[in-house]
């Protein structure tokens, strides 16, 4: 896997293809916003060791909206770390206590280390009074991408 970050000027903050990081500045005099953008370019190799992980939240009764707050305020950091591919949050359409967390990461290596972040460390420990019981954990490789 190759990383390079490069700086580009555009006229909203959409930026798509293989870019992976987007740090949005400030705009400047013309109207534009200033991006710091990480590249991310990846072989078939890379490609073939790809980590998944999902996780499932559930809220206790009426602390649903204070969890979602606290998942919500996690996501952006997260999806800065190197090594992070894909990071999306979901809530159940049938059952509002429920979240389920999609993560994808460049290999196992990167899941350990977003796992040991003092960050990722103070959150689950300040998530423990808002869920029902422990959150349910399952990682994948990928076996043809």
């Amino acid at each position: 896997m190759k990383i390079f970050q490069t700086t580009m000027v555009a006229r909203d903050s959409s930026v798509s293809g293989h870019v992976r990081r987007v740090v949005q500045r400030p705009r400047n005099r013309y109207n534009r916003y200033i991006l710091r953008v990480m590249v991310v370019t990846m072989s078939s190799q890379d490609l073939a060791e790809q980590f998944v992980v999902t996780i499932r939240f559930r809220a206790k009764p009426g602390r649903a909206a204070i969890l979602e707050k606290h998942l919500r305020d996690r996501v952006p950091i997260s999806r800065t770390e190197a090594g992070t591919l894909d990071y999306r949050l979901y809530r159940s359409t049938t059952d509002e206590n429920l979240f389920f967390l999609f993560s994808r990461y460049a290999s196992e290596k990167s899941w350990d280390l977003h796992l040991y972040q003092p960050y990722t460390i103070s959150m689950m420990a300040g998530l423990e009074d808002l869920m029902d019981g422990p959150p349910k954990v399952e990682t994948y490789r990928t076996v043809l991408g």
